[in-house]
């Protein structure tokens, strides 16, 4: 599928992984994780979350979810589950989780995981291990506050200011996130973006909100579905919602999870979609 660039209005960005890509606060994440975990669990929990980052871990993957309740890892296609593994990497018989996965399968962020980004690694291993859902919302709500602290450095993408300021005029750019607003604020300074976006949404509640949001774009901007775009790098929050309502979309694909239909344009990074902007638009 192509982008159909004639039609945009409106873009919508997701943050984390989107308008920047660092990605050194993970481990320091899951290093606050870990600490909450017991203390003859921690080491196991070390080497799990080592081994899915590097794409080692025999079951535990980006882009697959978590059941926590029955402790087994779920590889979805088409939004329905087409494989299901335990922790050891073992198949577990189709007939038998046909009967537990009947349908679409939707996130509920407790006891159905979206394991979509680096954010969420940490999480699924500790939950394997017995970890609890509030202290992990605790760790992420520190690790925010750790970053938006002005001695914590967030690495701009380099080009990328530049073309959110040619793109004024060209198209409304607003920002979506499921994070709080003052971190997120504190985020888009660190990396030249505060005050340039048209609208954010804070804590927008992806997969579910993001339908919302879009509608709401729509009715502002007096514009059908298919002339929002939607970027971000988590396929369940961002692409798929997106698509079922008719909008265009881009997935960033850094860990190469995507298929080339999962979206109308996928791509590593932000680095490589920059150019393909610039071009649509025809903008310098």
């Amino acid at each position: 599928m192509e982008l159909q660039a004639d039609r945009i209005r409106v873009i919508v960005y997701d943050l984390d992984g989107t308008v920047y890509d660092d990605t050194r606060h993970f481990e320091i994440y899951s290093r606050l994780i870990q600490e909450q975990l017991p203390p003859d669990v921690r080491e196991v929990f070390w080497q799990d979350y080592a081994a899915t980052v590097a794409g080692h871990h025999p079951a535990l993957a980006i882009g697959c979810f978590y059941d926590r309740e029955r402790d087994l890892v779920l590889r979805l296609k088409g939004g329905k589950v087409a494989r299901v593994l335990r922790w050891d990497g073992a198949e577990v018989d189709a007939a038998q989780w046909r009967e537990w996965y009947p349908g679409v399968v939707e996130p509920d962020h407790q006891r159905i995981m979206n394991v979509g980004d680096l954010w969420w690694v940490p999480t699924a291993v500790s939950a394997h291990y017995g970890g609890i859902s509030d202290r992990h919302h605790q760790c992420f709500l520190r690790m925010r506050e750790i970053m938006a602290d002005e001695s914590f450095d967030i690495r701009p993408i380099p080009g990328f200011r530049d073309l959110v300021l040619a793109l004024k005029g060209k198209a409304i750019q607003v920002l979506a996130t499921n994070s709080p607003q003052p971190d997120s604020e504190a985020i888009l300074t660190k990396v030249g973006l505060r005050g340039l976006l048209d609208g954010h949404y804070f804590q927008s509640n992806k997969p579910v909100g993001l339908k919302r949001i879009l509608a709401e774009l729509a009715g502002i901007y007096g514009c059908g579905m298919d002339a929002i775009l939607s970027i971000g790098d988590n396929l369940v929050n961002e692409i798929t919602p997106a698509r079922a309502l008719g909008c265009q979309t881009v997935f960033i694909d850094p860990h190469g999870l995507g298929d080339a239909d999962d979206a109308d344009l996928v791509v590593r990074d932000m680095a490589e979609l920059m150019p393909r902007l610039r071009g649509m638009f025809m903008v310098k």
